[in-house]
């Protein structure tokens, strides 16, 4: 799906940058490539993957932050 088509104007108005939407039939989800997480916030919804100068953002889906991290189990830890 197209950023323009998200409704959280954060991403479709571009403010993190040019990004994807990916719809996951699985639970798990892995990262796209080997790189070290720089971050992972506290609610546990976004994690930051970082590979010599590519960084990705990832963010499990749209108004997360209101489950409190619940639902979410981190099967690694930064600098991982």
């Amino acid at each position: 799906m197209s950023l323009d088509r998200v409704n959280d104007k954060v991403f479709s108005d571009r403010m993190m940058g040019e990004g994807v939407t990916l719809q996951f039939e699985e639970s798990q989800i892995v990262s796209p490539y080997n790189g070290i997480i720089t971050m992972i916030d506290k609610l546990k919804y976004t994690i930051s993957i970082k590979k010599n100068e590519l960084g990705i953002l990832f963010q499990n889906g749209l108004n997360m932050f209101m489950l409190d991290g619940q639902g979410f189990m981190i099967l690694a830890t930064e600098n991982e």
